[in-house]
């Protein structure tokens, strides 16, 4: 039995981004969805935040007769307080003919156990702490939306305030009864009671936007009108407006997965001779692109990795021989790769004209086809399949330069498959295991671990040998933000979400972003 100098730690990293990759793909992604992050997924949250924040500092001044010190450990019991309400109303919503789906609410774990008793005893001390979440989450998009912005007060050092149109929300919150009834228990604690949902909890629960219209529109128009900010303020909202709109064309009269929509517009866009490409198609194109090639060189790393623990230890050279002479490809690899078998002598150029012109454009990425391939040459030469692949579809739009060159992993993934067509296919997986996972992980790694973070090191060099530490690589393909737009937009009657995940547009929805678009 093999034994690691790290098999006993209870506390292993998972390592993730360990190629330190998915800060551009996220980039480029968020300057699209107008702050709306990849944890960010209930667009209740907004105005609950919102209108918790302004009741929480008129509290503050009356306790101080007019002027206040921020202190951010009450208001984090105050969102703690409010995080739990909004569990247990969601939790409870059919009562009053809503859907109780919790999807995306904070605290469901957390708070497991104070919930089973609340539903137990219909009465429960509310909880008080860890609120934090409910803040570091929503503040950005409610930033993004003009609902809050920095706070200008020297005085009180609070970290944001609420913007004309934030107030206007406290106030439309502020005259339902229902959160009147709540709020003294929000800022004080005390015992929540079944009996005060059902009266209040339609006010708080995730689900229940629909059935308030003003809360509801107000959400809208904070979403697609700009507020008063300069340039930088109308491009974000103009392109936020874009991917919307966007998204819609994909989901009208068609019911589809976010995952969907973008491979659909990745499949379009590379595919098409008009030269009529928009912008946000460009964008989400690129977007899709960088992920694929994140993705191949993450399926590259895991089975250095794993064919590393193989052979116990070894060079890159070692390893690319191995791959190149793996003795029977699964059927998934060569389909996509066109061939039955790997010729180690062929060269890069020849496999390239073997891959299938449509490999990876039928559909959404499927990460399980290369997550599950078996170390030893059939995960690495899926991801060079897929590489090849996006390297082929956009040749054009690079030619052209309508891809930007950002310098970056898939520029320099791009530039070897240019350097290596006449090489033999050894060779070229060489190359690629040493250039695009072996030295991207292990400097990556070590830089964090320089910066004080936990060592995730998969495996450590002595002179040209890699030693494996027994940690394996689960190859990730980097989140969208898209599902947490639209899922946001299906909370405000724009689109629909079915339970199986995927969206359709409402005939609301229909009217102010594809009528209202024309």
């Amino acid at each position: 039995m093999q034994e690691f100098w790290n098999s006993g730690e209870r506390d292993q990293i998972k390592g993730l981004d360990i190629l330190g990759l998915r800060q551009l793909d996220q980039h480029l992604e968020s300057s699209w969805v107008a702050g709306i992050t990849t944890i960010s997924y209930r667009a209740r949250y907004l105005s609950l935040l919102t209108w918790a924040l302004g009741e929480f500092y008129q509290r503050e001044l009356a306790l101080g007769n007019g002027s206040s010190v921020f202190n951010y450990e009450r208001l984090v019991a105050v969102l703690a307080r409010l995080k739990f309400v909004i569990l247990a109303s969601t939790s409870m919503a059919s009562e009053w003919g809503e859907s109780n789906d919790s999807y995306g609410a904070l605290g469901p774990v957390l708070y497991a156990n104070e919930l089973l008793e609340f539903k137990k005893n219909d009465k429960l001390a509310i909880p008080s702490a860890n609120g934090g979440d409910v803040y570091g989450t929503y503040v950005m998009p409610c930033r993004s939306f003009g609902l809050l912005h920095d706070s200008h007060s020297s005085s009180d050092n609070a970290p944001v305030g609420l913007s004309p149109r934030g107030q206007q929300l406290h106030s439309i919150r502020t005259g339902l009864p229902g959160c009147n009834n709540i709020r003294d228990l929000l800022l004080d604690g005390g015992t929540l009671t079944a009996e005060s949902l059902k009266h209040s909890g339609k006010f708080f629960s995730l689900n229940g936007l629909r059935n308030e219209p003003a809360e509801r529109d107000l959400l809208i128009r904070s979403m697609f009108e700009p507020y008063p900010g300069g340039p930088e303020v109308a491009t974000e909202y103009g392109r936020f407006t874009e991917t919307a709109q966007w998204a819609a064309g994909f989901l009208n009269n068609n019911s589809r997965y976010p995952s969907e929509v973008i491979a659909e517009n990745f499949r379009s866009v590379t595919q098409s001779t008009s030269g009529s490409i928009s912008g946000v198609q460009l964008a989400w194109m690129e977007h899709e692109l960088r992920r694929r090639t994140h993705y191949a060189c993450e399926l590259l790393l895991a089975d250095v990795t794993g064919t590393l623990s193989q052979m116990m230890s070894g060079t890159t050279d070692a390893i690319s021989r191995h791959w190149a002479r793996v003795q029977s490809l699964s059927p998934v690899v060569r389909d996509v790769l066109g061939v039955h078998e790997i010729d180690p002598k062929m060269t890069l150029g020849e496999l390239l004209a073997k891959v299938p012109e449509k490999a990876f454009l039928g559909g959404a990425i499927r990460v399980s086809d290369g997550r599950d391939q078996a170390a030893g040459g059939n995960q690495a030469l899926y991801g060079l399949a897929l590489l090849l692949s996006a390297y082929r579809v956009t040749e054009r739009l690079r030619a052209s330069r309508a891809i930007e060159n950002r310098r970056h992993y898939m520029e320099l993934a791009f530039d070897l498959i240019d350097e290596n067509m006449s090489n033999t296919l050894e060779h070229t997986l060489r190359v690629f295991s040493l250039r695009l996972a072996v030295i991207p992980h292990l400097t990556t790694t070590l830089r964090k671990m320089g910066q004080g973070q936990q060592c995730s090191l998969r495996f450590y060099s002595e002179g040209d040998v890699l030693h494996p530490t027994g940690v394996i690589v689960r190859p990730g393909f980097s989140g969208s933000r898209l599902e947490n737009v639209l899922g946001m937009l299906s909370d405000v009657g724009l689109c629909d979400r079915a339970a199986n995940g995927r969206f359709t547009l409402t005939d609301v929805g229909a009217k102010r972003l594809l009528i209202g678009a024309a």
